[in-house]
């Protein structure tokens, strides 16, 4: 899949490109997209980072109903995995 297919809610890795290639965070939920960036909450952190689409890249979809909680700085969401829109809800 291409960066140009990542939106909101959908779960992405580190590409190894740029300032991700020796980065300890491994995967992370799209927050936004915004002027050519797309915004990242990494998994275990409570920080939304600015990456450039190189620097990233779609994880595979997880089975439908999966499970994730996300912490943000003043903001908590837990949901699921939707198949048909092919996006966390």
């Amino acid at each position: 899949m291409g960066n140009a297919t990542i939106r909101k809610g959908n779960r992405i890795e580190r590409s190894g490109q740029g300032r991700t290639a020796h980065w300890p965070y491994g995967q992370g939920i799209v927050t936004m997209r915004r002027h050519g960036y797309i915004y990242v909450v990494w998994d275990g952190t409570s920080f939304e980072d600015e990456m450039e689409p190189a620097e990233v890249r779609e994880v595979s979809n997880p089975p439908a109903g999966t499970q994730i909680h996300v912490k943000g700085k003043g903001w908590t969401r837990t949901g699921e995995w939707n198949e048909e829109n092919k996006c966390w809800i």
